[in-house]
This record gives C-alpha cells, sequence and structure tokens, in this order.
C-alpha cells in the first residue's frame, strides 16, 4: 500500500496517514483496507449504506479496536488500513487519534466523510430500513 505511505510530525515516514481522502479509500478498500462507518444508526437510516465495510457505534469503538480487548473484532485486516468515517471529519478524526494512542497504527480517517466516499463512488446498499 505505497500509495498510503506518509509523514508524520517528526517528519519520520508512517505507514498509515492520519487522514485520507475518499479516492485514496477506494484504493485501500480495493486491496483489502476496513471501511467502518461510525455515524449514529439514526444518519445510516436517513442517509443510508454502504455495501461494504461495517458499522460501529461510537460506544463500542475502543472495545471492538482496542489490541488489548478482550471483546475486539476478530475480522480486523493485519497490515492493511481501517478506515473510519462519520457525516464529516470531526468525529472519525478524534477517535481515530485516540485509537491511535491506544496502538491502532492503521486506523485513518476518510477525509469529508459520508459525502466524499458517496461522491467517490461507493454505491449504496439502500437504508437500513430497507428503503
Amino acid at each position: 500500500m505505497a500509495a498510503l505511505i506518509s509523514e508524520n510530525h517528526k517528519g519520520q515516514a508512517e505507514q498509515f496517514p492520519l487522514l485520507i481522502t475518499a479516492e485514496q479509500s477506494m484504493a485501500a478498500l480495493a486491496d483489502g483496507a476496513l471501511l467502518v462507518d461510525i455515524r449514529a444508526g439514526a444518519g445510516r437510516v436517513q442517509q443510508g449504506y454502504f455495501g461494504v465495510g461495517i458499522a460501529v457505534e461510537k460506544s463500542d469503538l475502543l472495545t471492538a479496536f482496542s489490541p488489548s480487548s478482550r471483546l475486539r473484532r476478530q475480522d480486523l485486516p493485519s497490515g492493511k488500513p481501517i478506515l473510519f468515517f462519520c457525516s464529516s471529519d470531526v468525529t472519525a478524526m478524534r477517535f481515530v487519534e485516540l485509537l491511535r494512542g491506544i496502538g491502532v497504527a492503521n486506523a485513518c480517517n476518510v477525509a469529508g466523510g459520508y459525502q466524499a466516499l458517496l461522491h467517490a463512488g461507493i454505491p449504496l446498499a439502500g437504508t437500513v430500513d430497507g428503503k
């Protein structure tokens, strides 16, 4: 995933950048990355959800992704980015920074969130209520 190598604040190479574009996300998904929707359930009902990735409630993020959690998800990609998005960049960025602080080095925030992914061409699968 050489296209996603960036520099950290100390000028050192970092395999997974903190913030990536929706277009970079599309390429990363094709290469095995995991897309994580952290919008509230009501947002997924109203706006729709993508046919790829998973949805995780914000209250479950630390349990689901922490390396030290006994309830950590078992389907997390190894050596691939985990791409978090919300309705905008703000909430996802906070969680990505928190997750990186506890050792989830492959956590990335998708710039522009849901709308950017939609405009990049990730197809909607529908809404939670089936519409």
